[in-house]
């Protein structure tokens, strides 16, 4: 069975941001020490597994957009990360595709989808 976009957007972040996490990781120590980037990109991949699973919108996809990706978008910028530009992306076409009845319980930066 074919994956849906929304399990292709997940795939895509993860093939993102675990190679570049790793890269990180294997830098000299001191790289490390003052890179908070391992934090922003670990704490928006967490919880993808769960999601991945299903191809449908289920409501830990809402509490995937409602959690990890506000808190992504709110704490992260192209500064900190150069991963954020397309996660972002990612994440807004993610938004886009919930379905029209989930949509009530997506809130992100203070207001509803």
């Amino acid at each position: 069975m074919a994956m849906s976009r929304k399990q292709l957007i997940y795939l895509e972040i993860l093939h993102n941001v675990l190679p570049y996490v790793r890269s990180i990781h294997t830098s000299p120590s001191w790289a490390r020490d003052f890179s908070k980037t391992c934090l922003l990109e670990m704490e928006l991949v967490h919880n993808l597994p769960v999601g991945l699973q299903e191809a449908a919108f289920i409501d830990h996809d809402i509490h995937f957009l409602n959690a990890q990706a506000n808190w992504y978008l709110n704490n992260c910028n192209n500064t900190l990360s150069p991963l954020y530009d397309t996660n972002k992306r990612l994440i807004v076409e993610l938004l886009n595709l919930v379905p029209y009845e989930l949509r009530d319980h997506v809130v992100l930066l203070g207001g509803t989808l």
